[in-house]
C-alpha cells in the first residue's frame, strides 16, 4: 500500500499531461466594443472603447447621416456624434494574425428633439416662410417677417410680434407678394418708426424695396435710396447702408452694378451716399452684402460677378476695407473660391440669401455666404476655406461661432474646426438670435404628408450656446 499512493499520482499526472496538450489553445480574434453612453441627445458625443482580444488590426464603421455615406475609422477607440434622433449603429471589425475576422456592432439611440420645439398655428393649406427675425430692444418681444399665404390664395408679407410665451400679439400686412425674397432685416428709429428692408429678386434682376410702420401701425412702401440694400450698421447717431447701384442704359436696362453706401440720420434722411466706380476692382456687377466696424474703419463682405441673362458667372467672393471716411484703402479677391467655377450655378435668387461677416475675439475674420465658409486674419489673408451645401446665418460667440444651414445648426472654434453640429428639422436657413443665454430661431419645415401638397410650416427652436436644445413649451 505504501508503494501504490506514488504509482496512483503518476498515472493521474500523466493522464493530466496528455488532457493538456490535447486541448488547442484558441487564439482567434474576439470583437468587442463599449459606449459611454447608449442614449444620448442631438450631436452629444459618444466615446466607444474598444474591448476586443487577439486581434491585430481594428475597423469601426458608421453611417454618417449628414454626409450620406459610411464611415470607417483605425484607431482603437473613437468618439462620434450623431446629428439625428433614432437608433444609429456602430459596428467593429477585428482582423486576426493569419487573416481571420470576426465583428461586433452596439445600437446608440439619439433622442428626439421635437418635443422641445413650439410649433406655430396656420391654416392647414397655408404655409409659412420666415425671412428675419430678431428681439425688438425696447419691448424685448421676438419678432419676424413671414411670406405667408397658399398657391391658390396668393402669398403676402407680415410683421408679426410674439410674447415671451410665443403667442402672436400683433400683425401687420406688409404687401403681396411680387418677387422672391430671400432675407429681411428690421431697425427701429428713435421715433418708433420701424424700417424693414428686403432683397428682391426677379429672374434677371435685382433690387430693395424699404417698407415703414408707424407707431399706429401704417405702412408704406417704397423703393432704398441705392438700388440694392442688405442691412445696415449703426455709428454714432447716424446709420450706414451696404450694398450697390446700378447703372442704366437707353433702354433702362442695367448695365453694370457698383459697390454703395448710404448713411442716415436718425431721422432716416440720406446725408450722404457714396457710389464706388473707381475702384481696382474689374467686376461687372459689385455688391457689398455685409459690413462691420473693425479698430481701423470698416470691412466689408461681398462678391464680383458677370451675368448673362438670369444666369451668375464666375461669382468671386472679396472683401473691402475702408477707413473712417469710408474710402476703400484696400480689396482682397479670393478666385480660389468654388463659387468661380463654371460648374456652379448661381442665379440672382441667390444674391437674395443670407451672406455675413463678423470679427472673432482673436481677430480672425469670418465670412458665410453662398453656402461657402472662410476664415481670415484681420488683413483678409486666407486661413481655411471650406463647403457647406447651403448657405445660412453666422453668429459670433467670442473665440468661436455657429452657422445655421438647412437642417442642421454647426458650431466652430476659431480655426475652423467643428465643435458640435445637431439636426434642427428645419428646411429653411434659419436666424439666429442671441438672447441672453439662449440662441432662438424662427424657420420652417417642409411637410410630407401622403396624398397631399408639400407645405412650409413654422416653428421657433432654442439652444444653449453648446446647442443644446431648451424645452420651449
Amino acid at each position: 500500500m505504501k508503494n501504490l499512493l506514488p504509482r496512483l499520482l503518476l498515472i493521474v499526472s500523466f493522464f493530466n499531461l496528455i488532457s493538456c496538450s490535447d486541448e488547442s489553445e484558441d487564439n482567434s480574434p474576439s470583437a468587442c466594443i463599449n459606449a459611454s453612453k447608449n442614449y444620448v441627445e442631438v450631436g452629444e458625443k459618444v466615446k466607444i472603447t474598444n474591448c476586443s482580444k487577439n486581434f491585430k488590426s481594428i475597423e469601426y464603421s458608421y453611417f454618417d447621416s449628414q454626409q450620406q455615406k459610411l464611415v470607417t475609422v483605425t484607431t482603437p477607440d473613437i468618439e462620434v456624434s450623431f446629428p439625428k434622433p433614432g437608433d444609429h449603429l456602430v459596428g467593429v471589425k477585428v482582423f486576426g494574425e493569419n487573416g481571420e475576422t470576426n465583428s461586433s456592432s452596439i445600437t446608440i439611440t439619439v433622442n428626439d428633439f421635437e418635443e422641445n420645439l413650439f410649433f406655430i398655428n396656420i391654416p392647414n393649406d397655408f404655409e409659412s416662410i420666415p425671412l428675419g427675425a430678431g428681439i425688438d430692444a425696447t419691448t424685448g418681444k421676438l419678432y419676424y417677417i413671414d411670406l405667408l399665404g397658399s398657391s391658390s390664395s396668393g402669398r403676402a408679407y407680415y410683421y408679426k410680434e410674439l410674447d415671451n410665451d410665443f403667442k402672436q400679439t400683433s400683425q401687420v400686412f406688409l404687401r403681396d407678394q411680387t418677387e422672391n425674397t430671400g432675407s429681411a432685416a428690421r431697425f427701429l428709429l428713435t421715433n418708433g418708426d420701424k424700417i424693414i428692408n428686403t432683397v428682391n429678386t426677379f429672374s434677371t434682376s435685382f433690387f430693395s424695396r424699404e417698407i415703414k410702420i408707424d407707431p399706429e401701425n401704417k405702412v408704406a412702401v417704397d423703393f432704398t435710396g441705392i438700388s440694392v440694400v442688405y442691412g445696415n450698421i449703426a455709428v454714432n447717431e447716424n446709420r450706414i447702408f451696404y450694398g450697390s447701384e446700378s447703372k442704366f442704359n437707353e433702354e433702362s436696362q442695367v448695365t453694370e452694378r457698383y459697390p454703395a453706401i448710404e448713411i442716415r440720420n436718425e431721422d432716416n434722411v440720406v446725408i450722404d451716399t457714396k457710389i464706388y466706380m473707381n475702384t481696382e476692382l474689374d467686376f461687372k456687377n459689385t455688391i457689398i452684402s455685409d459690413m462691420i466696424e473693425i479698430d481701423t474703419g470698416y470691412v466689408a463682405f461681398g462678391g464680383g460677378f458677370s451675368n448673362d441673362g438670369n444666369s451668375i458667372n464666375s461669382y468671386t467672393p472679396l472683401l473691402i476695407f475702408f477707413n473712417t471716411d469710408l474710402e476703400i484703402t484696400k480689396t482682397k479677391l479670393y478666385p480660389n473660391s468654388k463659387l468661380t467655377s463654371p460648374d456652379t450655378f448661381l442665379s440672382f435668387d441667390s444674391l437674395n440669401s443670407l451672406m455675413h461677416i463678423e470679427k472673432l475675439a482673436s481677430g480672425k475674420l469670418v465670412t458665410y455666404g453662398l453656402g461657402e465658409l472662410r476664415i481670415m486674419d484681420l488683413n483678409g489673408e486666407e486661413l481655411i476655406s471650406k463647403g457647406t451645401q447651403s448657405g445660412g446665418f453666422l453668429l459670433k460667440l467670442e473665440d468661436s461661432f455657429i452657422i445655421s444651414r438647412r437642417g442642421f445648426l454647426t458650431k466652430y472654434d476659431e480655426s475652423g474646426n467643428i465643435i458640435k453640429e445637431i439636426y434642427t428639422k428645419a428646411d429653411i436657413s434659419s436666424n439666429l438670435i442671441l438672447d441672453k443665454e439662449r440662441i432662438l430661431f424662427v424657420t420652417g419645415f417642409q411637410t410630407s404628408e401622403p396624398n397631399r401638397v408639400s407645405l412650409f410650416k413654422p416653428f421657433i427652436g432654442a439652444v444653449d450656446k453648446n446647442l443644446n436644445f431648451i424645452n420651449l413649451n
